[in-house]
């Protein structure tokens, strides 16, 4: 796959995540909390594997799942997925 930096993903990671929390993506930064900030709960943090997953055609594993905790960690998450 082509190497993605921080700029590219967070866009993307914003939309997948607004569709899920249903709020504008650009209300979206990268210090929120799926949990405790945008309310995610664990139903939609499945989703937001899933969708991660797909958009960037990257699965996520277990480990990398217990490690999203912020939108900051998806963006991280995606960029070292990418450059494997």
């Amino acid at each position: 796959p082509e190497l993605c930096g921080v700029i590219d993903i967070l866009p993307r990671l914003q939309e997948v995540l607004a569709d899920v929390v249903d709020r504008p993506p650009e209300s979206l930064t990268e210090d929120q909390r799926l949990v405790d900030d945008l309310e995610c709960d664990s139903l939609d943090l499945v989703q937001v594997v899933a969708e991660i997953g797909q958009e960037f055609g990257v699965p996520l594993s277990d480990d990398d799942a217990e490690h999203l905790h912020t939108i900051g960690d998806g963006v991280r998450i995606v960029r070292r997925k990418l450059s494997t």
